[in-house]
C-alpha cells in the first residue's frame, strides 16, 4: 500500500515493472533465455544492464526456460483444476512437472488455468490495481471453467494463494 500511494502520480523505476509484472518478464526471459545467461557472463555487459536496471550484480538472475510440462486440456471433464505460476513455470519447472505427474498418478484429470498468472508480485511492488484485476480474473476463469464450484484448486505457490485469500478484496469477488 505505501508503494502504491508513493508511486501515484510519480514515474516507478523499470525493476518495479520487472519484478512486479513477473508473469511477463519471466514469460520473455523463458523466450531469450540464452541471451540472458550470455549477459550474465559478460561481466560489464551484465554490470551494465544491473546498472541501468537498478539490479544488483552480485546477485544473477534465476535461469529461466521454457516449460515442458504438457498441460493439454482433458478430454475428460476436468477433476481438480491448478493455478499456475510464473516461477514455477518459467524457472523451477521440474515442481510443475511433478505436481502434473502426481495428479495423474492418483486419478485425477487436472486442468491447469490459461497462463500462469502472479498477483503476489503485484502487490510486493504495489500495483494495487493491476494485483486486483489478475485476482479477479484468475477467479473469473475459475468460475467459467468449474460454474458449480465443485472442483479442487491447486495452487503450487504458496504465497499466490496467500495473495488471492488476504490481500485481494474478497467481498468484491464472491
Amino acid at each position: 500500500e505505501f508503494l502504491h500511494q508513493h508511486y501515484r502520480g510519480r514515474s516507478r523505476p523499470v525493476r518495479d515493472y520487472l519484478f512486479g509484472y513477473f508473469a511477463t518478464t519471466a514469460r520473455v526471459l523463458a523466450i531469450v533465455a540464452p541471451i540472458a545467461t550470455t549477459f550474465q557472463k559478460v561481466d560489464w555487459l551484465w554490470r551494465f544492464v544491473c546498472r541501468l536496471l537498478r539490479l544488483t550484480p552480485a546477485r544473477p538472475l534465476p535461469k529461466f526456460r521454457r516449460s515442458s510440462t504438457d498441460w493439454e486440456t482433458p478430454q475428460a471433464r476436468p477433476s481438480v483444476l491448478v493455478m499456475l505460476d510464473p516461477y514455477t513455470h518459467h524457472v523451477d519447472t521440474q515442481v510443475e512437472e511433478a505436481a502434473l505427474a502426481l495428479l495423474r498418478a492418483t486419478g485425477h484429470t487436472p486442468q491447469a488455468l490459461r497462463r500462469p498468472r502472479s498477483v503476489a508480485a503485484l502487490i510486493s511492488r504495489g500495483f494495487v490495481e493491476a494485483a486486483r484485476d489478475e485476482g479477479l480474473a484468475i477467479l473469473g476463469e475459475i468460475k467459467r471453467l468449474d460454474p458449480a464450484g465443485s472442483l479442487p484448486v491447486v495452487v503450487l505457490e504458496p504465497s499466490e494463494l496467500e495473495a488471492i485469500r488476504h490481500d485481494e478484496p474478497v467481498s468484491e469477488m464472491d
